[in-house]
């Protein structure tokens, strides 16, 4: 629902609008949303890796204030965890897919990167749907390379794909960094119903591998957030050829062409006519549209960038409002796992308090 600015002086229209599917105990949360870990924008959609469901769900926000799901798809074994998305355009075709890593099930994280089938022909419109566009995402190809050991040595599990948890595209090839066995693995997605691991390499220095990043400014190096170094730092993977990477260093955050590391939740890619507006996911199954200027902002100071979710209302662990609420008080929305919010969901009120300061 859209949100409105809690109206305090001095403070801006940070939370536009937002959409939530998710409800129940955390270990019975249904709704094709909840575990929203990782998004990607394209066209009038955001696509969101939904681990908890083991989703991939799509959101139309072609008007940014209403946000509403229009198509899922789920598989407890090609997408279970799925946990990052990246897209791309096959070259031959035109055709348009999702990138998904899912990362698996611990302890053994046998995971998988997934391409999924959203092109045209995927969408329809009709009396059934009453005529809203809907999507239906189909599994195109898997690709998947973990391992147990069986003599009981160690490491106990071993492959280029042990627990994918980050995926960035560049042309077509995929790169995919496995945190279970600090590796960062290229695949080829020249065919898209065979994606084929091309190389990879493994180091110390990928230790915990769990993004991946890409910069135009750098077109030959790969960016992987690691905890090699005690936190999150940052290392350059040489991936000019993605047959034989190699690494080439290892850099504080401070030093990347741009920030990479705490952006998990921002929704990389585009959206048609939303110049000023971002998309922001949080894992109690949520989307939220924020005002971009408070994304920059965050950027610049090194602040997480789902506090632009909470920022201009005020945020309580209240649910649907009394009809007899006080003016003084707050009654607003949070996003947690026992709140279920669709679009247009009634029953939810937002008062503005005398005095009251939003929590950030």
């Amino acid at each position: 629902g859209p949100a409105r600015g809690s109206g305090l002086p001095g403070e801006g229209r940070t939370l536009l609008g937002w959409v939530q599917e998710c409800a129940g105990p955390p270990a019975k949360r249904e709704g094709r949303l909840c575990g929203a870990s990782g998004a990607f924008a394209q066209g009038t959609h955001v696509f969101v890796a939904a681990a908890d469901v083991d989703a991939l769900t799509v959101v139309d926000v072609r008007r940014p204030t209403h946000p509403f799901v229009v198509g899922s798809l789920s598989h407890r074994r090609f997408l279970s965890q799925a946990h990052a998305v990246d897209g791309y355009t096959a070259k031959l075709t035109r055709q348009e897919y999702m990138v998904v890593a899912a990362r698996g099930r611990h302890p053994d994280s046998f995971g998988y990167l997934t391409i999924i089938d959203v092109g045209e022909g995927r969408w329809r419109r009709g009396p059934e749907t009453s005529f809203r566009q809907v999507v239906e995402p189909a599994i195109t190809g898997v690709v998947s390379d973990c391992r147990r050991s069986m003599d009981g040595t160690f490491p106990r599990i071993f492959g280029q794909l042990c627990g994918p948890s980050g995926v960035a595209v560049r042309g077509s090839f995929a790169f995919v960094s496995a945190e279970q066995t600090h590796t960062l693995a290229a695949v080829s997605l020249h065919n898209p119903a065979n994606p084929i691991i091309v190389g990879a390499v493994t180091d110390p220095r990928l230790d915990y591998a769990r993004d991946v990043a890409l910069f135009p400014s750098e077109p030959d190096a790969v960016y992987v957030v690691s905890r090699n170094c005690g936190a999150a730092c940052l290392v350059e993977v040489n991936a000019k050829n993605p047959n034989s990477m190699f690494v080439t260093r290892t850099l504080p955050p401070t030093k990347a062409p741009a920030r990479v590391h705490g952006l998990r939740a921002l929704a990389r890619g585009t959206i048609e006519g939303a110049l000023d507006a971002a998309f922001v996911v949080h894992n109690s199954g949520m989307l939220s549209v924020v005002d971009l200027a408070c994304v920059e902002e965050m950027l610049r100071s090194g602040g997480s960038v789902q506090l632009c979710m909470r920022r201009g209302m005020g945020i309580s662990m209240l649910g649907p409002a009394s009809a007899g609420s006080p003016a003084d008080t707050v009654v607003t929305f949070r996003p947690d796992a026992g709140t279920r919010l669709v679009h247009d969901e009634p029953g939810l009120l937002n008062v503005k308090a005398r005095d009251y300061q939003p929590e950030l």
